[in-house]
């Protein structure tokens, strides 16, 4: 096949799509040498070897939503022969080839976390694509059954689910600490953990108040990601809570292998990779029973409502208790492994292939 990505996330900010992005274009061009993938971006990004003879770049600039959709990309499919152009969320409505990555709709579930402009514009368009998409993907069972609740011409429509894998390689989530040195600024002793966002869904705050009831003075809070704009956290001029930004993938490693407790309290979310990450690495966790979360978690995580009327009060107690004489247990090597089976990039890119192949078929 002569597959296609709309990689014009790849010259953005969006951390999450771009990494699934060069994920499946990476892992597609090395695991299936018999498929040509074209890659179509303002650039070609360093993290994909175009050394491949079946990866191929091909420049494309995007002047406008509507020209890119209507015009800039059905003429790069029809010069390339695809057989298929993969797009995250929005698809071009002049192709009939179309695979398109729906990872969640928080915008249609969670509005209140949207503007209401926002909201409108993806109902409508995220409509479409589930509408005319010949190919359709998403990545939990959770948001499988969102869109075809919001969307009732995909109740008889083939969604499947692709278990994507986490943020780094298998073989780190098992080696052993490397003693490499903690970022800088990170506290010393114990520490909880957050990865993430700093924006409400991920509901930071609630987290940090429950930390500061809970935890023993000499635990600290560490913080990993980076806030939206016009987003404030209060941390109550607390020194245990730190922020870090910036930091490399390395220091994160680090900071997941030995973090003393990690915390997901997050109220949304399509996936989870955090969370993936933290248990894959054998951590304590405590996280949000919503969405997609106890999915992504199953039997390794401790699960809380953080909508329920006294969710920060009992946080705030499980964290005391975990530094006390109950602690949060770590989850089990033999589960670990099975999580790390279940979700893995070399699968996902697998079931893409199969579910194009499968509906090629069918037609």
């Amino acid at each position: 096949m002569r597959i296609g990505f709309d990689a014009h996330v790849l010259d953005g900010r969006n951390q999450g799509t771009k990494t699934l992005m060069l994920r499946f274009v990476d892992v597609l061009a090395r695991r299936y040498p018999e498929h040509e993938v074209f890659v179509y971006s303002e650039f070609p990004h360093p993290e994909l070897d175009f050394t491949l003879v079946n990866l191929h770049h091909r420049p494309i600039i995007r002047e406008g939503a509507a020209r890119y959709l209507l015009k800039t990309i059905p003429q790069a499919n029809k010069v390339d022969g695809l057989d298929t152009m993969v797009f995250n969320f929005i698809q071009s409505p002049f192709l009939r080839n179309a695979t398109v990555l729906m990872h969640d709709i928080l915008p249609q579930t969670h509005p209140r976390f949207f503007s209401f402009r926002f909201v409108v514009r993806c109902w409508l368009y995220f409509g479409i694509s589930a509408l005319i998409a010949k190919h359709f993907f998403t990545i939990s069972d959770y948001s499988r059954m969102e869109i075809r609740k919001i969307y009732p011409w995909t109740r008889r429509k083939s969604i499947r689910v692709l278990h994507i894998g986490p943020s780094f390689s298998a073989e780190t989530y098992f080696a052993a600490d490397d003693g490499a040195p903690l970022p800088a600024g990170t506290p010393t002793g114990r520490y909880v953990l957050i990865v993430g966002r700093i924006e409400p869904r991920k509901n930071v705050q609630a987290a940090i108040d429950a930390f500061r009831a809970g935890a023993p003075d000499d635990v600290s809070l560490v913080i990993v990601g980076h806030r939206e704009p016009g987003i404030a956290i209060d941390t109550h001029g607390d020194p245990r809570i730190v922020e870090l930004t910036g930091i490399s993938d390395a220091e994160l490693v680090t900071l997941y292998r030995r973090t003393a407790l990690f915390l997901y309290p997050s109220v949304a979310e399509g996936f989870g990779l955090p969370l993936l990450d933290a248990i894959l690495f054998g951590a304590p966790v405590i996280s949000s029973n919503r969405t997609s979360m106890a999915e992504v978690g199953g039997d390794c995580a401790t699960f809380y409502d953080p909508a329920a009327a006294d969710a920060t009060h009992w946080l705030g107690a499980r964290i005391a208790a975990h530094f006390g004489d109950d602690p949060v247990p770590r989850p089990e090597l033999a589960a670990r492994e099975k999580r790390a089976a279940l979700y893995s990039w070399v699968n996902a890119v697998g079931e893409l292939v199969d579910g194009i192949t499968m509906d090629q078929r069918t037609v």
